[in-house]
């Protein structure tokens, strides 16, 4: 929820959300499938796999924001407005996983079946909010935010909302978060030795507990402190032009500025590009989104609005033409 105040050209805006942000990097597919299949099937799965590193990440906190924006230049076929919101942050819970040299072999015999993940490491971290299984969140400040924007428009005419070209640049989710690790955390690394499927399994044949599993294929140490933790971070360049009367043509990039390849996981967004062709009418319009990032590949989607309320798809069309399904979204 949120409100906003005009004053000639200046506009102030008070507002409140909840953001959560996941991602995963340069898991290695095998390893990605075996895991999919639940870490239960690692020893049935796969016989070998092995991935140099991995990321996943996910953040979620609220945002407490006070924004003020100023039309700079009102013309009569130019305008030039900007904007800045600064936003206090509370942590809600935290957690990344950093994977280094992951190697697991599987050898079989005709008496038992032994692994080895030989010296595989990574680091757990899991926030203060998730203790023993059990979720606790106190309500403090903890980080801070600023969204940025400038944005010009030129219109044929002096007619509100009638324009040819609108193109603008923005900074959004630039900050940090502090973070503080909980219990759950910790540093893993494998023993480099062959281990007897058999003491995996308890009386049932069903799988160890998670971390009873890795105590017998290697150590673990506790892992304390605090972080000030990079916000998934994204900068946008956008243009939207009026071709023909009714229809409009948007561009526009994401990019992430922070590269983490080969860096400990944080939640962030991909550098995506997207085009998106619209009919609009008064009341009502169609879109067709397309765009792509290296998660996802090429999506396309469509979508109407009928007068204030839209729905639609981003990825409804490219998921029915693809030979394996993903998954659909909608919005509304």
């Amino acid at each position: 929820p949120g409100f906003m105040i005009n004053f000639g050209k200046n506009s102030f805006a008070f507002g409140t959300r909840i953001k959560e942000v996941s991602s995963v990097n340069d898991f290695d597919e095998d390893f990605a499938y075996s895991l999919f299949h639940h870490y239960n099937d690692l020893i049935s799965y796969l016989p070998a796999f092995q991935n140099e590193h991995a990321s996943a990440a996910v953040n979620a906190y609220a945002e407490y924001s006070i924004t003020y924006a100023r039309k700079i230049i009102k013309g009569d076929k130019h305008e030039l407005s900007a904007g800045v919101n600064f936003k206090v942050l509370d942590k809600i819970f935290y957690a990344s996983l950093d994977a280094r040299n992951i190697r697991f072999n599987k050898f079989e015999n005709l008496l038992d079946t032994a692994v080895n993940v030989h010296q595989s490491e990574f680091d757990l971290l899991i926030s203060n909010d998730y203790e023993e299984g059990k979720f606790e969140h106190d309500w403090r400040f903890d980080g801070w935010a600023i969204d940025a924007g400038i944005e010009y428009l030129f219109k044929p005419s002096a007619l509100a909302g009638d324009y040819r070209l609108k193109i603008g640049v923005a900074l959004n989710d630039f900050g940090m978060l502090r973070q503080e690790y909980g219990t759950e955390s910790f540093h893993f690394i494998g023993n480099n030795q062959s281990v007897s499927g058999r003491s995996l399994l308890d009386e049932n044949g069903d799988i160890n507990p998670f971390q009873q599993v890795l105590d017998s294929i290697g150590s673990r140490t506790p892992v304390t402190g605090k972080k000030n933790i990079t916000l998934p971070s994204t900068l946008h360049v956008y243009a939207d032009i009026k071709i023909i009367p009714k229809l409009y043509l948007y561009g526009g990039v994401q990019v992430n500025p922070y590269n983490f390849k080969n860096k400990v996981g944080l939640a962030n967004l991909p550098t995506q590009f997207t085009i998106i062709p619209r009919f609009e009418l008064k009341r009502i319009g169609v879109y067709a989104p397309v765009s792509w990032d290296k998660f996802e590949d090429l999506t396309s989607g469509v979508g109407f609005r009928f007068g204030q309320l839209s729905i639609g798809s981003a990825n409804i069309l490219s998921s029915i033409i693809k030979n394996k399904y993903t998954g659909v979204d909608f919005f509304l």
